[in-house]
Formats: C-alpha cells, sequence, structure tokens
C-alpha cells in the first residue's frame, strides 16, 4: 500500500515545486476520487497538458473539467460561468447521471460522475434555489463529498457557500484544493466573520483539528478585521475567544470576567469555565467561583455530550500544564460509572498514566477505542502509544488517517507504533511518506532519516540527510550573519549515514567540513577513518581511528569503530584486544560485550558468545541503550542458546522478543524454525506467515514457511509456490528440492 503512495508521491515530487508540497500535494491526497486516477501513468501528463503546472490551478474542479472533456471529446470552458451556459451535449449528459445517481443512494461516484453531479447541483442553484436549500436536499449524501468538493471551484461566492456546510464537510471542501497558507487564512477569515460565539467554536475546533498552524493567524485576523466592541455580551464572548485562541491570554481572562459580571448565564457555565483554564494561566488565577460552578455540573447522572466534550477539553489544559491537582480535584466529581464518551475518556487515560496508573490508563484507552471503531478520534492513537498499545495504537492512527490522510500526529504515531512492534521496514515505508507531505520541517525530517537509518534503508535516509543540509545551506547564504558553517550534528548523521549507504567518500567529504570547524572531533576522526579503510587508505584511516581513541576514551564508539575496522582488515585478535580495552576505559559497555559476543559466535564459539552477550544485557540494564540495539542483544543470546541446543531457553528468549517486537524478521524467522524442530509446526505456522509477508530475500524464510504448511497439511499449492521463491533466490538448496517434490505430490502435480 505505502508502494503505491510513494508511486503517487514521486509524480507529484517532480511536477511541483518542494515549498508547495505541504499544501498542494496534501490536497490532491485528501479526496480518494481524485489521488486513485494517479495510479494511470498517463494522467498526470494529461494534466500537465491542459493545466500547466502551477499548483493551484489543479482543483479538483478543473481536474474532472479535464477529464470529462477527454471522455465526450468536447472542450470544457473553465471556469464556467453558469449551468446555462453549458452545451446542450453536456447537460443531457448531466442530467442522466443525476437520475442515475438519484437511485444509486450508495454508490460513490468518481472523479467525473462527481463533476457531472457538481454541474446538476450548479443548476439547481440557477432554477432559484438558495445554497441552503440544496444542500439541505442532499445532507444525507455523504457520498457525493466529490461533487461537494468540486463545486467549491465552480460557485461565485466560495465563503458564502463553505458557511452552509457543517464545518468538518467544509474544511475538507476547503482544503481538497490547491491553496497557499495565505489564501486559507483570507477566506476562513471571510466564512467565519460575525458567527455567534457557538458557531465560532464549532469551526475553530476543526480548524485546529485540520490546521492547527493557521490558528492563531486566523484568529488575529479576525481581531484586526472585525469591529467588535465589548460591549453586548455576545460580543465581550467572541473577543474573549478569538483573543485566547490569538495568544492573548490576559486580555482573554479580562473579558470573560466582564462578561460574567453583567451576566451570569452565559453560553454554559462550562464554556465559561473552559475559556479560563485555557487561558494557560496558573490554578490559583483561576476563579474560586468559576471553578465550584464547574465542579457542581458534573454531579448531574445525564450531562449534555457538549459539556463532557467541554471537560475533555479542560483536563487536556490541565494536562498540559501539568495542574494535576486540579484533574483530581475534577475527577472525584465525575459520576460512577463513566459516561461512555470517548473524549473524556482519552483524557482520563492520559492522566492516569501521567498518574503511574498503567493499568487503568490502558483500561480507559482501550474502552475508548471500542467505542471509536466507526467514529475515529484524533488523541486516541496518542494514548494507546503512551501506554505502550502498539498494536491498538496503529490501529486508531490508521482509523484516523483515513478520514484525515495528512494528519501528522496521527501519522507520526502509526509510524512509531510500527518501529516499536520491531517493523521497521513498514515504519519506515510510512516515514518517507511524511517526507514528502513536510519537507521544510528540518526536526521531523531528522525524526524521520532516523526511521529509514533504523530499517537499513539507507539510500533513502541519505537522500533525506543531504536535503537537511541543502536547507541549511540555502538558509545560511540568505543570512547576513557572520555564521557561514552547517550544523555538526547534521553534518556527522550525514557521515554516519553515508558510510552505511557505502557511499565512503561523501563520508570523507563531511568529516572533512566537521575537522575543519573542529579539529578534534572524535566522531567526525572515527568515521573519516573507518571511511579510508573501506577505500584501501588503511594506514591514514587507522592513524585517525586511533587518534579518536585518545582524544575520547570513555566514547564506547570510539573502541567500537577502531575494532570494526580491525575486524575488517582481518585483524579479528587485535580487535578482541581492543574492545577489551575499551572495556576498562569507557564509560559505557553493553555494545563492547555484544560485539565480543558477535566476534566469538563468527568462529563458533557459542558458550563464549552467550556469556558475552548476557554481560551486554546486565550492561543495558543500567545504560541508555536505543530499542534496536537492546533487541539486537536479546536476539544474540537465543542465537547462542539456540546453537547450543538449548531449545528451552531460546524459546523463552525468542518468545519475549516476539512480545516486545511481533513484527520483527529475525526473530520471527528463528523462533519458527525451533518451533519446526521441535516438532510444533502449527504453532510455528503464524510466525513464519509473517515472515514470509514481508517478501524477504531469505531462501530459507520460504522453505521454513513451505515446511510448515506441508507438516500440517495445509496449502500443498501454496508451499509449492514458497519452495519456488526459495530455490529462485538459492537454486542449489536440496532441502527446497527435496521438499518441491514432497509439495507437487500433496497437490497431485507430478509435471
Amino acid at each position: 500500500m505505502e508502494q503505491q503512495e510513494l508511486q503517487r508521491l514521486k509524480i507529484l515530487k517532480n511536477i511541483f515545486p518542494e515549498d508547495s508540497w505541504s499544501w498542494a500535494i496534501t490536497a490532491l491526497r485528501r479526496n480518494s476520487a481524485i489521488w486513485t486516477e494517479f495510479e494511470n501513468p498517463d494522467f498526470s501528463q494529461t494534466l500537465i497538458q491542459d493545466i500547466g503546472i502551477e499548483p493551484q490551478e489543479w482543483t479538483p474542479g478543473r481536474i474532472g473539467a479535464v477529464l470529462l472533456a477527454k471522455d465526450i471529446e468536447e472542450e470544457i470552458p473553465f471556469p464556467i460561468d453558469s449551468f446555462d451556459g453549458l452545451s446542450a451535449e453536456i447537460k443531457g449528459i448531466v442530467h442522466q447521471t443525476y437520475q442515475e445517481f438519484e437511485e444509486k443512494e450508495s454508490e460513490t461516484p468518481d472523479l467525473v460522475n462527481g463533476f457531472l453531479l457538481a454541474l446538476a447541483l450548479l443548476g439547481e442553484k440557477g432554477t432559484g434555489k438558495s445554497w441552503a436549500e440544496i444542500l439541505n436536499q442532499h445532507r444525507n449524501r455523504i457520498n457525493w463529498q466529490t461533487p461537494l468538493v468540486i463545486l467549491f471551484n465552480l460557485v461565485k461566492d466560495p465563503a458564502a457557500y463553505l458557511r452552509h456546510l457543517d464545518p468538518e464537510l467544509a474544511l475538507h471542501v476547503l482544503l481538497s484544493n490547491p491553496s497557499t497558507p495565505e489564501s486559507l487564512v483570507d477566506i476562513l477569515v471571510e466564512v467565519v466573520a460575525y458567527l455567534d460565539i457557538g458557531d465560532l467554536e464549532k469551526w475553530f475546533k476543526v480548524i485546529q483539528k485540520e490546521v492547527p498552524d493557521l490558528v492563531a493567524q486566523v484568529a488575529q485576523a479576525l481581531l484586526s478585521s472585525l469591529d467588535l466592541t465589548s460591549g453586548s455580551i455576545q460580543e465581550i464572548l467572541n473577543l474573549s475567544f478569538l483573543n485566547s485562541l490569538a495568544g492573548h491570554d490576559d486580555k482573554a481572562l479580562k473579558l470573560l470576567e466582564k462578561a460574567a459580571d453583567q451576566n451570569q448565564k452565559l453560553h454554559g457555565k462550562v464554556t465559561a469555565n473552559l475559556t479560563k483554564v485555557k487561558s494557560h494561566l496558573d490554578e490559583s488565577r483561576v476563579s474560586d467561583q468559576a471553578w465550584k460552578d464547574l465542579k457542581g455540573s458534573l454531579s448531574k447522572d445525564d450531562l449534555p455530550e457538549e459539556n463532557l466534550t467541554e471537560v475533555a477539553d479542560i483536563i487536556n489544559s490541565l494536562l498540559l500544564n501539568k495542574q494535576y491537582a486540579a484533574i483530581g480535584d475534577l475527577v472525584e466529581k465525575l459520576p460512577n460509572p463513566l459516561p461512555e464518551h470517548p473524549e473524556l475518556l482519552i483524557a482520563l487515560s492520559e492522566y492516569a498514566l501521567e498518574q503511574d496508573q498503567p493499568i487503568r490508563g490502558e483500561q480507559l484507552a482501550l474502552q475508548a477505542l471500542n467505542l471509536s471503531l466507526d467514529k475515529p478520534r484524533e488523541n486516541l492513537s496518542s494514548v494507546l502509544l503512551k501506554a505502550g498499545l502498539y498494536r491498538e495504537s496503529a490501529q486508531a492512527a490508521q482509523l484516523y488517517l483515513e478520514k484525515y490522510p495528512n494528519h501528522l500526529v496521527s501519522h507520526l504515531n502509526y509510524v512509531e507504533a510500527l518501529r516499536s512492534q520491531g517493523n521497521y521496514g513498514d515504519a519506515a515505508q510510512s516515514a518517507l511518506i511524511l517526507t514528502v507531505l513536510f519537507p521544510q520541517d528540518l526536526i521531523l525530517q531528522r525524526k524521520l532519516a532516523g526511521y529509514l537509518e533504523e530499517a537499513d534503508d539507507w539510500q533513502e535516509a541519505l537522500e533525506v540527510r543531504a536535503a537537511i543540509l541543502t536547507k541549511q545551506q540555502t538558509a545560511i547564504e540568505q543570512e547576513t550573519t557572520l555564521n557561514t558553517s552547517l550544523p555538526l550534528n547534521d553534518l556527522i548523521a550525514f557521515a554516519n549515514c553515508a558510510f552505511s549507504a557505502k557511499q565512503y567518500r561523501r563520508t570523507v567529504s563531511a568529516c572533512n567540513q566537521i575537522l575543519a570547524q573542529d579539529q578534534e572531533n572524535s566522531p567526525a576522526l572515527s568515521l573519516k577513518g573507518k571511511a579510508l579503510c573501506n577505500l584501501g587508505q588503511d594506514e591514514e584511516g587507522f592513524a585517525h581511528l586511533n587518534r579518536a581513541v585518545e582524544l575520547t576514551p570513555e566514547a564506547e564508539i570510539s573502541w567500537l569503530t577502531l575494532a570494526e575496522c580491525q575486524k575488517g582488515s582481518g585483524l579479528d585478535n587485535q580487535a578482541r584486544q581492543t574492545l577489551t580495552s575499551g572495556l576498562t576505559a569507557a564509560s559505557t559497555q553493553a555494545m563492547i560485550y555484544y560485539q565480543l559476543g558477535k566476534i566469538e559466535s563468527d568462529v563458533t564459539n557459542h558458550s563464549r558468545a552467550l556469556e558475552q552477550f548476557q554481560k551486554a544485557f546486565t550492561a543495558a540494564e543500567s545504560e541508555t541503550v536505543d530499542q534496536r540495539a537492546s533487541y539486537d542483544i536479546h536476539l544474540g543470546i537465543s542465537k547462542s542458546y539456540y546453537a547450543l541446543g538449548h531449545h528451552d531457553q531460546a524459546g523463552v528468549n525468542l518468545k519475549e522478543i516476539n512480545d516486545r517486537f511481533p513484527a520483527n524478521f529475525e526473530a520471527n524467522l528463528l523462533y519458527g524454525k525451533l518451533l519446526l524442530d521441535t516438532k510444533n509446526p502449527h504453532s510455528a505456522l503464524p510466525y513464519l506467515i509473517q515472515v514470509v509477508d514481508q517478501d524477504p530475500d531469505s531462501a530459507d524464510a520460504f522453505l521454513y514457511y513451505a515446511d510448515s504448511l506441508l507438516q500440517v497439511g495445509r496449502d500443498p499449492l501454496a508451499a509449492t509456490a514458497a519452495l519456488g521463491k526459495a530455490l529462485s533466490l538459492d537454486p542449489e538448496n536440496e532441502i527446497a528440492l527435496v521438499l518441491l517434490g514432497d509439495a507437487q505430490a500433496a497437490s497431485g502435480d507430478y509435471n
């Protein structure tokens, strides 16, 4: 699935300028009727020919017109001034399509039919109907999102059109059209101007969800453009709300207090208190009376859903400011059992996790998930991830991304949930999507490069690392400051990635830039040294490596890198001596012990290897070791036990690995093999299915999978196919050839 997505993104990357990707490509992704068209390689070329390459011109309406014109071989004038101006043939097609879809209530129109239905709705407007009447008539046609998105490009007053839609649908329509952030702010201001406080809150809640970076800008623009005074209660509430969103918390609080003095019956006590809590002020500055009113409102057994949502928002604000005592004060007043309100349960789950109550946190999060399957919730994947429920977090994130495909937090949670299960490959593929959608966010790009590196996708990671440096170089050239050097951390990260991608000359070049700034930079000396060794310049390479050890003997990585190059040069005994010296000098030892274990394992000294891996495990418990290193240590122990024939201990360790990293290839493969060896093919099969689902370049993976199928008497045709794959990877594999005969006999295929 991700591969298809990446292919579409690659097409658009090559058409649009990079500074438009975050708003142009994200717009086109929102509508599946448009997005699926990019599976056709000729589609983008047709659009370039008929529309050009300006991203803002690639609107759903314009694209629909191009496709319709191609279908009927008649030019479609665009923009379309009125329905009456269309040809009789087009009008006839529109009427026919409208009648067909009136009878097919459950069918979702594709892009061309969506364009025709949008024209039909435009025609209805021409008969004298208002937008309110037309939209109300089709309010329950949830499958008509595409026509409503396209209609935005056909109407004369887009802001008035959006105002008639539900805020969530309106934002979907607006954001499905490629528009710069500045253009979005302008039209949103036009849409929400003069709304009352209730409608204003609804709109801003959706804006916060969809485009949070624009909230303060829209609020400030409204404050600057509207002629609001603090006269009526309505105007005071609007002013307070907008000031709060624009970041003027003190003004918001003063206005709200003024409203409270004038009229105690505001738009719900909870809303008044919510505004105060969200002012991000200290607890002591929240009105005692307002707090009492809020707690009093919670004592009712049948709290309205709107109030429960506002209570959840209050708790989230308090969590943000770590005001746990205040949350506890509120929680005591909530009814027992808790209302089945997902947002409230999510907020309470996070509170429980913050209070070191993991079991309650998990229970509340899972309850919220069960209540959210038909209506995805924004923060649910974050709480599930925090609770360590990685599969459920990935599920919640996927559900939310199906509705909001560009939601950054959900996408990051999905990636993090995958990698936390050991599924580094799929995590990296998903991360690649984000590198396109948010190319200017360097903090995010660094994080995404790390995900790619975890998956050993070094070439893609190197492209991201290079892009980070290019953007920073451009920024430096545009500044007038004296600083002309690239950040050392990014250069080190690039050099490290370049080495792993076997780009040794680029590694040396990056290290030279670092050493020009800091000639005694130990990581750069290490990296340059091992790159030079791989370029055949051993003498100079080892000089750099030894210098790094001299400068930072306390750094574990200095010893590890020197030993790695010694081992690569066939100097195994020197590598052992280096690592042993490192155990005395370095401040951490886990990975030194791990490398010593690997050296012993390579020479089949499995007892000694096990001893070293176990020491690595003990050291890692008191050191900061990343997830991948922790997994490697566990797997090293398991492999040693397996090689020594200690299947019980190996099984216990592998089960623990698979519980923690359920999607990991190596652990699943070894565990499946162990279960086959111990005559337990039924238990082996689920693990081996996960292995072959990753389509690995491993003959053993397909061999063991086929063996398990044959042993349980299941699907000999699938076993035959798997063995064919194994033999394509290893044509001389004798076991595969024998099993292939068994599989063909079982399926009755003797050819």
